[in-house]
């Protein structure tokens, strides 16, 4: 690193002009006009100048001071917008290529020995007529990131380029194919077609004794373009091969790496907010986690295909590479490791395509272990806007099928829960599904049947209430018995103290109070401890003594990292629960995740 001041961090250059760039502290120079040679042996700038239809077009970008960056993308598009993006995510159409940082020399044509980092980035071929127009773009990824897009190189404050609205454009065209190569094909067969005559006699000579019939029938099947047509089919079998072993390699053997996790959404970017939820309009870093499971190191790499959703929505991949280094035997790596992940992109269609909205798409590693992610999409209910702040947990429930909201498009989050919704909401959360939550059964010595026409254990609960069977379900899982002598009172509010009784049984189910311990800890994640013990009182909340009846199931959801109560040393027990702050505690309660393997 040879930067001499923040100014100097800052003044990234990006210039068509060499003596302007040159100009800056710290710059990115490009010229794809100029044949010559960056330096010390690095290439240039651009190869070919003019691409053919078949020509992969390298690109090479000259980095002044080395170690400065760590990080390079190109981004391009073909369908003549303005390529844009961010940290590694392009937008709309924009398509991404991971710059490589190749190539280090010392430049002294300055009279002042300047280090300088050469990355290239490669466009695949394109048809002809096609215009290409790219951006280049570095930044660094240790201590605090500084991503900066390249500009001009003639500004004269020399302020930060941190968006690519301020990046310098380039383009190159595609020649359309002239008609060339027509008469160049037409001449071929006539060569061709001259030694058949010559090999031809030679062949009957020696296959035929009878000197007069061989001439006749050799002129006849002189026709011998046979041969050649099988000279053709030859190169058939030669292309199947190559296109087998790849699927050969992938099929055999055990699994290599298995998944762990996935993050979305890490990074603030022109065209995402960083709230770990993909949401419609939004271009997001994906970054799958995946666990070595072989005995030695193993080299991982990925790609991501079929990306796809419910009907009315642009589902997109912007870059569809990922890499994970290396990962040590039995390690854990994700792609952010390396800052080589994915991106995938969503349109924002008028109508959402369905209420609840997965999207989903492939993932293959290098090892051929595959897996197919799941990605909700966000915005799911219009009344939760992203800035509410347990957004994120309502998408999370939502997602588990803990609920499904007030109506199809609104959640509610102000309401207040009633014992009711409790119900249903803890029912699904234990049994992992409404599905799996059974309709009849026996509560103590008294059974029920949640049809029309069916009975209850409780006198407030009919059979055909939507929340009887989960109502029953809790009272079979030692959860709760009702509010008093063959009731549940559905209808009244539950406390922050109720809740805590409900949610402490629910995770300890189907043990019930007696499985919600006295005295706990340290937790092993949290490092909490308790005490409703009142020979040795231990407690966190001042407003809930080891003499409450409710201390244990209050500190235990406490020392799990469940509550964290009301202010840093009280728990307000007596105030009533919304449905936003029961999204919470049910999912960390039940350690559910909105995107995960």
């Amino acid at each position: 690193m040879r930067i001499r001041s923040l100014a100097g961090v800052f003044a990234l250059a990006f210039a068509l002009s060499p003596a302007a760039a040159r100009g800056q502290a710290n710059e990115i120079f490009h010229d794809r006009g100029n044949p010559s040679d960056i330096g010390g042996g690095c290439g240039t700038y651009a190869s070919p100048i003019v691409p053919g239809s078949s020509d992969t077009e390298t690109l090479r970008f000259r980095i002044e001071y080395d170690g400065f960056t760590s990080q390079a993308r190109l981004y391009y598009t073909t369908d003549g917008s303005t390529p844009s993006g961010v940290l590694g995510i392009g937008s709309g159409t924009t398509q991404v290529v991971t710059g490589t940082y190749g190539c280090t020399f010392t430049d002294l044509s300055t009279g002042t020995p300047q280090t300088v980092d050469v990355v290239s980035a490669a466009i695949p071929p394109q048809p002809g007529g096609t215009t290409v127009r790219y951006i280049f773009e570095a930044w660094n990824t240790t201590g605090t990131r500084i991503e900066i897009f390249a500009n001009s190189g003639t500004c004269a404050t020399c302020t930060a380029c941190q968006t690519s609205d301020c990046a310098d454009l380039f383009q190159y065209t595609i020649p359309i194919p002239t008609n060339t190569p027509t008469p160049t094909r037409t001449r071929t067969p006539t060569p061709t077609v001259t030694p058949t005559f010559t090999v031809t006699p030679t062949r009957t000579a020696t296959i035929s004794p009878t000197p007069s019939a061989t001439p006749t029938s050799t002129a006849t099947s002189t026709r011998t373009p046979t041969p050649s047509r099988t000279a053709t089919a030859t190169r058939t079998p030669t292309l199947g091969p190559p296109t087998a072993t790849p699927t050969v390699t992938r099929t055999p053997g055990p699994p290599q790496a298995a998944p762990q996790a996935i993050g979305i959404d890490p990074f603030v970017t022109a065209s995402s907010n960083a709230n770990g939820v993909f949401e419609p309009g939004e271009v997001v870093a994906v970054q799958p986690a995946w666990k070595n499971i072989t005995g030695a190191p193993l080299p991982l790499t990925g790609t991501a295909t079929s990306f796809t959703g419910p009907p009315g929505a642009v589902y997109g991949t912007p870059d569809a590479a990922a890499d994970y280094d290396t990962p040590a035997a039995g390690a854990s790596v994700s792609c952010n490791d390396t800052s080589n992940c994915y991106a995938l992109s969503l349109s924002n269609p008028a109508t959402r395509p369905a209420s609840h909205w997965d999207a989903t798409f492939t993932e293959t590693l290098s090892t051929g272990d595959m897996k197919a992610w799941t990605l909700h999409v966000g915005k799911s209910f219009t009344d939760v806007p992203t800035s509410q702040i347990f957004y994120k947990k309502i998408e999370t429930i939502f997602h588990a099928g803990i609920t499904t909201g007030c109506s199809p498009t609104l959640y509610c989050p102000s309401q207040n829960v009633s014992r009711s919704q409790m119900a249903i909401f803890l029912a699904k959360a234990i049994a992992g599904s409404a599905a799996a939550i059974p309709v009849s059964g026996v509560v103590g010595s008294t059974p029920y049947n949640c049809v029309a026409g069916g009975s209850s254990a409780f006198t407030d609960v009919l059979p055909t209430d939507d929340f009887c069977r989960h109502v029953h379900y809790l009272a079979v899982q030692n959860v709760t018995l009702g509010c008093g002598a063959s009731m549940y009172c559905p209808n009244d509010l539950v406390t922050r103290l109720q809740m805590a009784s409900f949610v402490a049984k629910a995770m300890v189910a189907p043990g019930g109070g007696p499985a919600v311990p006295l005295t706990y800890g340290p937790d092993p994640v949290t490092g909490l401890s308790y005490s409703c013990d009142t020979g040795s009182p231990n407690t966190h909340f001042t407003d809930v003594p080891a003499t409450d009846q409710f201390c244990k199931h209050v500190h235990f959801l406490w020392a799990k990292g469940v509550v964290t109560g009301c202010t840093g040393t009280t728990y307000c027990p007596d105030s009533d629960v919304a449905r936003d702050e029961m999204a919470k505690f049910l999912g960390n309660a039940f350690q559910l995740v909105l995107y995960g393997p």
